[in-house]
């Protein structure tokens, strides 16, 4: 297993281990614990442990016999054993679901243009909110079908160059444009303007 690069640190109970250490003590705790996270176990030959530590050989005895009770057998930190393991769960369970890449949740129905993106982004379309016609998109048109009579709003875009698009993909009249954009933004355009203003 691959450990994260980021070690999880509490920063109350690392105040609280270092409260009654030297600098070169919990220095060499730290040490010894960021070696695990990274490989997973420590050495137990005191001259490896010692370097991993940075600590004099001759002085490693006496940082050895005080750190020594903050780990477990074979110099294992039990905290650190424990955040590894669930920092690889966590890995494997996210670099799985990456792999479905979201298969399981059935086929994604296409998009006929960022505007209309944008507008389903913002909220149900006019039609599966029953807010009025329905909007019927192909490859080569989008067309506003059905009676507009007095419906509530479309959804606002708030991108107004979305919007222009949105419109322009319905063939507004092009003197209306700008005051429908305004509209559409708002979130005031109802079908019932959309209509009125067809070529």
């Amino acid at each position: 297993m691959t450990a994260s690069p980021r070690m999880p640190i509490s920063v109350v109970e690392e105040l609280a281990v270092a409260s009654d250490l030297t600098a070169e003590e919990y220095g060499a705790y730290m040490l010894l614990r960021m070696h695990q996270w990274q490989y997973g176990l420590l050495p137990t030959d005191n001259d490896r442990l010692s370097r991993i530590a940075h600590v004099a050989a001759d002085e490693w005895p006496q940082v050895a016999s005080v750190i020594r009770p903050r780990f477990g057998p074979n110099w294992r930190h039990e905290d650190t054993h424990r955040a590894r393991q669930k920092s690889a769960a966590t890995h494997e369970r996210l670099s799985n679901a990456g792999k479905k890449g979201g298969s399981s949740k059935g086929t994604a129905k296409p998009i006929a243009s960022p505007a209309t993106a944008q507008a389903a982004s913002q909220g149900p379309s006019p039609a599966s909110a029953g807010l009025g016609p329905e909007l019927s998109h192909t490859s080569s048109e989008a067309s506003l079908v059905g009676k507009a009579g007095d419906k509530p709003p479309f959804p606002a875009i708030a991108d107004p160059k979305a919007a222009r698009a949105w419109l322009l993909e319905r063939s507004v009249f092009p003197g209306d444009l700008d005051e429908l954009q305004r509209l559409l933004v708002a979130g005031k355009l109802t079908p019932a303007i959309l209509a009125s203003s067809a070529p």
